[in-house]
């Protein structure tokens, strides 16, 4: 319910697991999970992490942690619409199977009555087709400011949660997830959306509903929630 894996139940289950997919960060419980824990219960299973909400946040090892696959997309971290990247491991490089044609076939040859491509070689064999060229260059420049801040952002990050914490203790507000020190920077109040009006009319933007996770929600027994989400253009004044 503090919105961690269950790690007794992921034992049960990894066996009978083709792959394993969880999410680096929460982004309705604002959880983050413990990866290498994880990759030593999956042990060598195909291991894929969402890191949407994780690598705006936090530090990303994709190498310690030794995992296959590790998926972003560029809007959290402030890079355009459509913009994104997936980490692909040599090992699952080596079970993947090209499908598509352009830019990911280096030449096309007919076999009597067959055509048999020859694909390019990784990564190239994946991005059939003109690539998002703009938006990939600007996702690159994105990272780049933000790896500026990477060291201080997390701290910082908790700053600016800290008086939420003391708001829902001193008005008995419930939230979903665990303590501050479990989680990233955002917290999902149980809170109606009239108050998320009232807030946008002040100026201040927040989510209101089942942030794309409704079975999380009625999971943990809630309503819709009112999430706020900080980053590091927020301030304590705010």
């Amino acid at each position: 319910e503090n919105g961690l894996v269950d790690f007794s139940d992921l034992k049960s289950k990894v066996d009978d697991a083709d792959a394993v997919v969880v999410n680096h960060v929460s982004n309705v419980t604002g959880t983050i999970q413990p990866i290498d824990l994880i990759k030593e219960i999956v042990k060598d299973k195909i291991l894929i992490v969402d890191g949407a909400q994780g690598i705006p946040h936090l530090t990303v090892d994709v190498e310690k942690w030794n995992i296959d696959a590790y998926v972003f997309s560029g809007h959290k971290v402030g890079a355009p619409y459509g913009s994104g990247a997936m980490f692909i491991s040599p090992r699952l490089q080596s079970r993947l199977k090209p499908i598509g044609g352009g830019e990911s076939i280096e030449n096309v040859f007919l076999k009597g009555d067959r055509v048999e491509p020859k694909f390019q070689k990784f990564p190239h064999c994946f991005e059939p087709g003109t690539p998002s060229i703009a938006n990939q260059i600007a996702l690159g420049s994105a990272l780049k400011f933000l790896d500026r801040y990477k060291a201080l952002l997390e701290s910082y990050e908790r700053k600016l949660l800290k008086p939420f914490f003391e708001f829902a203790s001193k008005y008995n507000v419930q939230y979903l997830g665990g303590s501050i020190e479990q989680r990233s920077s955002l917290i999902a109040f149980k809170l109606n959306a009239e108050v998320a009006l009232k807030l946008a009319v002040m100026g201040f933007c927040v989510r209101y509903g089942y942030h794309c996770a409704e079975p999380l929600h009625h999971f943990l027994k809630s309503p819709p929630t009112l999430r706020f989400s900080l980053f590091l253009y927020n301030t304590q004044e705010e």
